[in-house]
């Protein structure tokens, strides 16, 4: 379920940023919430991110899907830092990669009690 809400976290992200600029150009108002808004989403992106990636990596030593997820950030950061959206964009399309990554994992080992993994 956590992941499912950080995809559809990440993909709201992404529309945001492919239209705020858009609507901030027919609408100046949009300039004076703009930073408020990506300030939440990528609050919700990481709180939602740490919570789904960390449970799996200690049930299943699953890491894949965490570098992903801290690669995402750092494209995110860079972007922002230096006012990039294509870095924005290559963010978010591996956050969304880090979250399915995740879910395909654990409906992998959603049956591996019997085989002997940490919870």
């Amino acid at each position: 379920m956590k992941d499912k809400i950080g995809i559809w976290a990440s993909v709201i992200c992404l529309i945001h940023c492919l239209f705020f600029p858009l609507l901030a150009t027919v609408f100046p108002i949009f300039l004076d919430i703009d930073w408020k808004v990506e300030v939440i989403l990528l609050i919700l992106a990481l709180v939602v991110g740490s919570l789904s990636f960390i449970d799996n990596i200690f049930k299943h030593k699953y890491f894949l899907s965490i570098i992903f997820f801290l690669l995402g950030f750092l494209f995110i950061f860079v972007g922002v830092i230096f006012s990039v959206g294509f870095f924005h964009f290559i963010g978010l399309i591996t956050l969304i990669t880090a979250h399915y990554l995740n879910f395909k994992k654990i409906k992998q080992t959603d049956g591996c009690h019997p085989h002997g993994c940490n919870h």
